[in-house]
Formats: structure tokens, sequence, C-alpha cells
């Protein structure tokens, strides 16, 4: 039997430095075996053998990816979508199962949330809370669609596929405005009261980290920040400059931003 410690992936397949002891061991006609055989000699028996390594795999180290947001003069700022893309991505194949699903509804003339933050392929339906019929629609790139004038939960639920920002809007209300952020990543949240997002269970390895919020102008967003996740707590500090839009107003009506802005 030989055994050999290497470098391998993680039983996630992350890639994260953890160690797999590799065991090497023969199997000789059907019969797996972990010490030497003496064969028969046997003229009809072909007795045929191969090298066979396999892998065990040891926890993938995971730690806590902590990020505050905020503004020119480092006040926090709420509600800003903060997600962390792993660098080397490695493609896995899962079984099947149920797509995650998501929520935007509509109520007192609002989409609810008004910033909606979620992984590629979410399923997001569009019920309507409210007593009156809303016709809601988006032209983005990321996601084209229209649902037809409504009340209830009339339509099937949309598939989010494509990253990117979706601007959602109503044809009979042009005061209403949402907003879906969809990520290529399944390591995101909003910022708290505080500014501050925090990230756990995240593998070790390299990210980067972006945020979004549609109070800012685009030109305000800060670049994609590279950040080594370890298996402790990693911190992260950004900024967003230039002038902010107002924030949500419930009472008054939203004050998001127009449609040319995206």
């Amino acid at each position: 039997m030989v055994r050999t410690l290497m470098a391998g992936r993680c039983a996630l397949g992350h890639g994260c430095r953890a160690k797999a002891l590799l065991t090497s061991y023969f199997v000789i006609a059907g019969m797996v075996s972990m010490r030497t055989h003496r064969l028969p000699r046997m003229p009809a028996l072909v007795a045929a053998t191969a090298l066979i390594a396999i892998g065990v795999a040891f926890p993938c180290l995971a730690g806590t990816l902590e990020i505050k947001v905020g503004d020119e003069r480092g006040e926090p700022i709420s509600q800003v979508a903060v997600y962390a893309t792993p660098v080397a991505v490695t493609p896995i194949k899962k079984p099947s199962a149920a797509k995650r699903t998501a929520s935007m509804d509509q109520q007192h003339n609002e989409f609810v949330p008004h910033v909606l933050l979620i992984s590629a392929g979410t399923l997001v339906q569009f019920p309507n809370s409210d007593t009156v019929s809303h016709h809601v629609y988006s032209f983005s790139q990321a996601k084209t669609f229209e649902l037809a004038l409504y009340k209830g939960n009339t339509h099937p639920p949309l598939a989010f596929d494509e990253p990117g920002v979706v601007v959602v809007g109503c044809n009979i209300h042009d005061s209403m405005l949402g907003y879906i952020v969809v990520v290529p990543t399944e390591h995101y949240a909003l910022s708290d009261a505080r500014g501050t997002v925090r990230l756990e269970g995240v593998p070790a390895g390299d990210y980067t980290v972006e945020v979004w919020t549609p109070r800012a102008r685009p030109t305000g967003l800060p670049a994609a920040q590279r950040v080594a996740v370890t298996d402790g707590v990693t911190k992260l500090d950004t900024r967003i400059t230039g002038r902010l839009a107002p924030e949500e107003d419930h009472k008054h009506g939203s004050k998001s931003l127009s449609w040319d802005r995206y």
C-alpha cells in the first residue's frame, strides 16, 4: 500500500489548498486487496492489475468575509448589494434540484423589496398585492420581459439567468421602479443599517468584491476589489463616491433613479 499526502481539491471542488490523502492499491482479478497476494499459476487466468487512487478529502477551509460600505465621508450606506465572486471558478456538476425562488411584490404602488439581490438562475415571482392592476416590465439587457395588466398572482415565475442589473417598472404607474441585481455567485447580501455585510462560510481562496446601489451613479461605484479569504475573519472597506440619490421614501413614494441612468 502506498500513501501519499499531496495538494488537491477539497470535497466541494473549490481548490482551496485542502490536502488529500491518496491511497494506492491493486485490483486483482476483480478482488480488491491492500496487501500482497500470491497469484495461482493457472494458464486460463489472466491477471489484470490496475493502479487506482482514491482521494480522501479533508474538510474545506472556510471563513467569514466582512465588508463595510460607506460614502466619501465614511458614513455607512444601507441596502447596498454586495457580492464576492471566486477568481478561479471551477464548474461543478450538481444533481438536478429545484431552483431558488424569490419574490418582488407590489404594495401601495411600490415594488417590495425595492432592491432584490439574487444569484443567477433564480426564479422570481411578481405578485400584485395592491387593489389596483399593474403592468410590470423591463427593458434591461440582463432580462427583458412583460407581465400584462393583472392583479393577484396571475403570472408564472420568471428565470433570471444572466448576471446584471434589471430595472423593473410599471406601465401604468411611472413612479414605480424596482431593481433586481443578479450576481454570478452564492456569496452575497445587502448591507445593514451600519453599512455592514457579513458573508459566512466562504471557502478560502481569492475573490473579487463588488457593490451596487441605485442611489449612486455608475461612475461613483468603486472598482472591483480583490481579497484573499482565509479560515478566519477577513475585513474589507469600500467607498461609494459622488452625490447619492435620497433613500427610498415609503411615505412619499420611491425616489428611485431615472431609467436613463441604467
